[in-house]
């Protein structure tokens, strides 16, 4: 069994289980990393909130690699902006997306078809500082 399994079908929750909640569990369970992220009242809803947050802290926490790095941090575009967290997973020889979605909680896709709608994609690969 890969690790990502574990997370699958888990439900998103704005207030208790975002895209950034999942991305940090996975670090800290699955690759013993020590991350800590924003309390949920510091962290906006909105998508453009989100966006600016993102792009104020990400570098904070994350350092931009030019690949994926199993079990770390991908951006990606939410309606155009760079306001969702996925996580890299490597799984049956090929890039996976692990992320947590508004209305359908944990999926995992291929990194190649990761898309959150016509303005979707990936902003970005990152490292975890630590």
């Amino acid at each position: 069994m890969h690790w990502t399994e574990k997370y699958i079908g888990r439900v998103f929750d704005p207030l208790i289980y975002d895209c950034l909640d999942l991305a940090v569990e996975v670090a800290n369970n699955e690759f013993h990393l020590s991350i800590t992220s924003p309390e949920h009242a510091l962290r906006p809803i909105d998508n453009g909130g989100q966006a600016t947050t993102i792009a104020l802290m990400k570098d904070d926490f994350a350092l931009r690699v030019s690949e994926p790095v199993e079990g770390h941090p991908v951006i990606l575009y939410d309606r155009g902006e760079p306001s969702h967290i996925g996580v890299a997973a490597f799984v049956n020889g090929q890039w996976q997306c692990l992320h947590n979605l508004v209305g359908m909680g944990v999926v995992m896709e291929r990194m190649s078809l990761v898309r959150l709608d016509a303005g979707g994609g990936i902003e970005g690969f990152y490292q975890w500082r630590i």
